[in-house]
This record gives C-alpha cells, sequence and structure tokens, in this order.
C-alpha cells in the first residue's frame, strides 16, 4: 500500500492505493471455472485495486479504534468518482467524517469502466450475458476478499495507517450497484455487522430494459434482434445468467441480515419495483414509517425493527408503467446528498450500537422539500 497524496479532497486525511492478492474464478475466456461436480475451481490468483481512504474526522483517534466500511460503488464506476472528488457529488466522504469510519474498497468487477467492452459485446450478443456474470461473481468474491484482508490479512497492521483500523467492527455501505450485489455479499457475509444498501434492486433481466441506463445497450439489441418479440424471450431467458449475482436468490440469506434498504421513490435507474420485489422476497423486511406509499405485501412498522425498507420522496415525475427505459430525473442520486439520509445512515452503521433504524426528518417522509436535520448533541 502506498500513500496517494497527489490528490486529497476537503475531508479525506489520506488516500492509500494498491493491490491485494485473492482467488480467480475465470478461466481465460472470462468464464466461470467449473470442476466435475459443476461446483466453481479455482485457477490461480490475481490482485484486483484497492483503496483506503481515511477521513480527517479519525486521524487523531486512539489506535485499533476507527471502524472499517467495506464500500460498493454504482455500476461503470470506480471507488474514486465517490471519495476523491472535491464537490463530494455523492456525500460519501462527509459520511465517513460523520461516521469516523475508515472505508476499503475494491471495483466490482463485471461492471466498472474496464468492462464495459463486455457489457457492450453483451448488448450485441446476448449469450455473451455468461461472460459478464461470470465477472460479476469475481467482483463479489473479491469483494468479499477485502473482509478477509482487513481482518487477516495486514491492512490494519499497514504502517500507513498508523494502527487506527479496529478491524472486528466491519460495515458495509452500498450505491446502486453496490447496493444490489451489496445485498449478495451481504448474503454471503456473517462477518458485517451492519449494511446500508442504498437504491439497491434486484431481478436483473427486469432491470434492464426499464433502467435509463439501458437506452444505448438497446440500440445494440434492437441491430442484432430486430424482433421486438424475440427480445422479449431474450431478456427473460437471460435471467439464467443472472441468477448467480441477483440478490432474489440470496433471499432466505438475506431474512436474518442485519440490512437497511432505502429506496427513492421513482428511481430510473434501479426500478422502484424490482427493490419491492427483493424484499417481499426476503420476508422478513418492513417497511419503516412515516412512509411515502404503502407497498403491497410489505408490512409497516414504526420501531425501527431489522432488516428494515425505508423510502425518499425526490419529488420527480414517476416513470411510465410500460416496460421501456426511464427519462432521466436524477431521482437515483437525489437523496444521497440530503441530511436525513447521511445521519440516518451513520446511525444505522454505528460502531457500537449498529441496526438501529432512526428518522431525521420529523413526523413526514423525508424528501427534497424536508431533507432532515441532525442535532450533533445527540
Amino acid at each position: 500500500m502506498v500513500d496517494d497524496p497527489d490528490h486529497l479532497p476537503p475531508g479525506i486525511a489520506k488516500k492509500l492505493k494498491g493491490r491485494f492478492t485473492t482467488d480467480s474464478w475465470l478461466a481465460d475466456d472470462g468464464t466461470m471455472t467449473l470442476d466435475a461436480d459443476g461446483i466453481p475451481a479455482a485457477v490461480g490468483t490475481l490482485e484486483p485495486d484497492l483503496r483506503v481512504y481515511v477521513p480527517e474526522s479519525v486521524v487523531d483517534a486512539e489506535p485499533g479504534t476507527v471502524p472499517v466500511w467495506i464500500f460498493g460503488h454504482g455500476i461503470f464506476s470506480h471507488p474514486d468518482n465517490y471519495l476523491d472528488k472535491d464537490d463530494d457529488p455523492n456525500g460519501v466522504i462527509a459520511l465517513a467524517n460523520e461516521a469516523g469510519a475508515i472505508v476499503v474498497a475494491t471495483t466490482w468487477r463485471g461492471l466498472t469502466q474496464p468492462d464495459l467492452a463486455v457489457a457492450i459485446s453483451a448488448g450485441n450478443d446476448l449469450a455473451k450475458l455468461r461472460n459478464l456474470g461470470d465477472h460479476m461473481v469475481q467482483g463479489v468474491a473479491n469483494t468479499r476478499a477485502l473482509v478477509h484482508l482487513v481482518q487477516e490479512g495486514g491492512l490494519r497492521d499497514d504502517p500507513e495507517l498508523s494502527g487506527l483500523p479496529d478491524a472486528d467492527t466491519l460495515r458495509y455501505y452500498g450505491i446502486s450497484l453496490g447496493g444490489i450485489e451489496g445485498a449478495v455479499l451481504v448474503a454471503n457475509t456473517p462477518e458485517l455487522d451492519a449494511a446500508v444498501l442504498h437504491v439497491g434492486g434486484s431481478a436483473w433481466s427486469t432491470m434492464l430494459e426499464r433502467s435509463a441506463n439501458w437506452t444505448d445497450f438497446e440500440v445494440l439489441m434492437e441491430y442484432g434482434v430486430p424482433s421486438p418479440a424475440e427480445r422479449q424471450h431474450l431478456y427473460a431467458v437471460s435471467q439464467l445468467y443472472w441468477d448467480p449475482v441477483d440478490p432474489a436468490g440470496y433471499a432466505a440469506d438475506l431474512a436474518e441480515r442485519p440490512a437497511l434498504w432505502q429506496e427513492s421513490i421513482g428511481d430510473e435507474q434501479v426500478p422502484n419495483l424490482t427493490t419491492r420485489a427483493l424484499i417481499r422476497g426476503v420476508g422478513t423486511v418492513t417497511q419503516f414509517e412515516p412512509a411515502v406509499e404503502s407497498v403491497y405485501g410489505i408490512p409497516t412498522d414504526s420501531s425501527g425493527a431489522v432488516p428494515a425498507y425505508v423510502q425518499y420522496d425526490p419529488e420527480v415525475a414517476l416513470p411510465s408503467e410500460e416496460n421501456r427505459p426511464a427519462p432521466v430525473t436524477g431521482a437515483h442520486g437525489a437523496p444521497r446528498g440530503w441530511a436525513g439520509t447521511t445521519h440516518q445512515t451513520a446511525r444505522f452503521l454505528d460502531p457500537n450500537d449498529p441496526g438501529v433504524v432512526e428518522h431525521y426528518c420529523g413526523e413526514s417522509p423525508c424528501s427534497a422539500s424536508n431533507s432532515g436535520s441532525w442535532d450533533s448533541s445527540e
């Protein structure tokens, strides 16, 4: 790990960059390697990117007392786009400072910028979705390896961190893709004591056409498969390729996990129906009140029972109910900068008393016109 002092945005005291070693599950052709019993088999090792961000609020903390957050970024992005920007557009730097947490991240293999060529080829030939799905499995495995890197792999002993990390206090915070694949991670990672899944969902084959992100890929699909009816069949069948990295397949494992799903009403990138389908499937999640709207099949609760689901209202026009890409409204990213969202997230991921849902927007749901406040003396 090396210090990267060339650019430090306000709020970040130190940024470390490097690589870590973990198992590779991908063959040379980019597909998952299976043994004779059909079980994934490691074929060697690889060295994914590693980022560690130390917020200014913890530089004077006692060694061994600073909690560690595993962070999951959005689609075709990178952790630096959330924690290395001067204007902190996603509010993650401010959140890390408020929570007093060191943030550790890697890239989501499969849906990062270097993987864009694979995604584009799948848009032109849906059979190549197998490669995309297998890369995403590797991405989940890489992110899970961060837990072992923190707890057993010597990260907390790195001299650049001055002994600050409390490696036994691990949390997860994921945004968008990080909220979707983060649910798969959380289902398979009991070491995470609490997780916030911000604007995440499930049912990848359902998300495709309804997401504003689909527009460019649809052009390729229309060229390769001119028939709308045939495209619909292919989208439905494509779920077989998504299943290994779809949270819906891990609903039973998520039933007892300490997770908080945060939904933005009218989300144009991760449709609300895909968030709610997952929550109904998990079966133990309650909708925290006050709520923007009631949802069929999800019981309401005001006590803060966990796992929980909360709604935010960006007060924008809702997408059409037809199965088409939604127009861009900003609903997907709007709640991230609200005080009510930030404080709720920090409270749920609290190092000493995690998994508690609080509301910071008064008697009404958090919204664009009621974004919340917080008394730091509380």
